[in-house]
């Protein structure tokens, strides 16, 4: 589950700097665009949520609004496993879900983009993966709002597509001696993983008579991870629930340990800046 972050921290990018720029441009409309980015840079560091990293400065160079951006070194950064239009499509994604923040902050920022004529760019310092950077030119920019006319929860679903369709590229993933995970996808409003099970090592009849055990376990331990906790927000904004099936390799028995999506909403805390209904 730690490889499913990036993407959910970029919607918390947004949101924070948003929030920051609508206190003054969006509602008062009195000083230049310009002048907002000034302040809101003078706002950083700007920490995001769960302690992951900052957001390090808000600047415009050589027309483009840039984000600079460090995480923790043990931050996975799956953007890098997408091609370059669907890393382009998450920064738009993010503005749309940014919209349930109750002012439609986001279109408000697009707008303020195309009509100052500046693209997006966000360059990530560090992280697991090493250093990153995307750019969207303001021609991008008119051009896929055009193509995705999205309210804020399909924002959110598309999202979660790319985030599975990232995590798919990292699989099979070997999580412990004899299990490995095969397979994520969306079902019935749950995210699903796929874990085979070698049941020399692990019994399946184990596995089902324990399960409400492991289910606390497992929320608790995700709870106690910033990036595991990340993700699970992001659960809770898209009212998803999370399911890990594990299958014997050699009986095809299942165990389905299922957190709800009212489950995860009664235990997860979303971030303040991040407060999407």
């Amino acid at each position: 589950m730690k490889k499913l972050l990036l993407i959910v921290v970029i919607v918390s990018v947004v949101a924070l700097t948003l929030g920051n720029l609508s206190q003054n441009k969006f509602s008062l409309g009195k000083t230049a665009f310009a002048e907002q980015i000034e302040k809101a840079n003078q706002l950083c560091p700007i920490d995001l949520p769960y302690g992951v990293g900052a957001v390090t400065s808000i600047t415009i160079e050589n027309g483009f609004v840039m984000y600079n951006i460090c995480y923790n070194r043990e931050f996975c950064n799956i953007m890098q496993l997408l091609d370059k239009e669907k890393q382009k499509e998450v920064f738009l994604m993010a503005c749309l879900i940014n919209n349930a923040q109750g002012k439609n902050n986001g279109d408000q920022f697009i707008n303020m983009l195309i009509e100052e004529g500046c693209g997006l760019k966000y360059v990530i310092n560090d992280s697991l993966f090493g250093p990153f950077e995307c750019s969207i030119s303001v021609d991008e920019i008119i051009s896929m709002r055009q193509r995705y006319i999205l309210n804020p929860h399909e924002a959110l679903q598309n999202v979660l597509q790319l985030t599975l369709e990232a995590e798919k590229t990292a699989l099979p993933l070997i999580i412990e001696d004899g299990m490995v995970i095969t397979d994520c996808l969306l079902e019935d409003n749950n995210i699903v993983f796929i874990v085979s099970c070698d049941e020399e090592l692990y019994s399946m009849d184990s596995l089902n008579f324990y399960k409400s055990d492991l289910k606390s376990f497992m929320l608790e331990n995700a709870k106690s991870d910033a990036q595991s906790h990340m993700f699970l927000g992001l659960c809770k904004m898209s009212h998803t629930g999370l399911v890990w099936r594990y299958v014997g390799m050699q009986s095809q028995e299942k165990c389905d340990i299922v957190l709800s999506s009212y489950e995860i909403n009664q235990e997860i805390q979303t971030p303040p800046n991040l407060n999407i209904h």
